[in-house]
């Protein structure tokens, strides 16, 4: 994504830089100008549950705020995402946990995060659906492959556990989809805005 990032910003004057690093602590790094108060936007796009901890990640983002200065952020919606929810139930299983985002629960908890880091919250809203997907039983095994292809669930696609791993994901589908056989996929965010006093 980096790659991604340095060629978008190869356009005629952007100077933008790119660091890799731990997003969830910057401590150390010569981020702002000298003299500036902080910045005056952070945002992180559909990738808070991936840290391994959300609420001291936006506690120190907070601090890189200047006085007014916005954060913005988006998580997807509890339950919206049909192989993410499955891969959920069968990790515990397994012993292996893709991330946590058991706090997703509604407007109120993408809140609470921001409140506990000192943050005024403008707005937290669960968006409108942008897209459906339908999901069904006859082509559950298949989704599982499709879905350990990606970087996200690769690791129940590992040897060790593919097999059965495959077997849990089969078996929560067809429980959860019961009768009728098929599992609708909504894509809902809840966006939040909040400011630093």
């Amino acid at each position: 994504m980096l790659e991604v990032g340095r060629r978008k910003a190869e356009r005629p004057g952007l100077n933008v830089p790119f660091i890799q690093h731990d997003i969830s602590d910057l401590t150390g790094l010569e981020l702002l100008p000298n003299g500036s108060q902080g910045f005056d936007l952070i945002t992180c796009a559909t990738a808070l549950v991936l840290l391994p901890d959300p609420a001291k990640a936006i506690k120190h983002w907070s601090t890189l705020l200047k006085p007014g200065g916005r954060l913005v952020t988006d998580v997807a919606a509890k339950d919206v995402n049909v192989p993410s929810r499955l891969f959920t139930q069968i990790g515990r299983k397994l012993g292996k946990l893709q991330w946590d985002q058991s706090w997703v629960q509604s407007e109120k908890s993408s809140a609470k995060l921001l409140w506990d880091s000192r943050l005024r919250v403008e707005t937290v809203f669960l968006t409108k659906c942008y897209q459906t997907r339908e999901y069904t039983t006859q082509k559950a095994p298949e989704t599982f492959e499709q879905a350990v292809a990606s970087p996200m669930y690769r690791n129940f696609g590992e040897p060790s556990v593919r097999e059965e791993a495959k077997r849990l994901f089969v078996e929560a589908f067809e429980q959860e989809a019961g009768a009728e056989g098929v599992l609708l996929d909504e894509a809902k965010m809840y966006m939040a805005v909040a400011y630093k006093l």
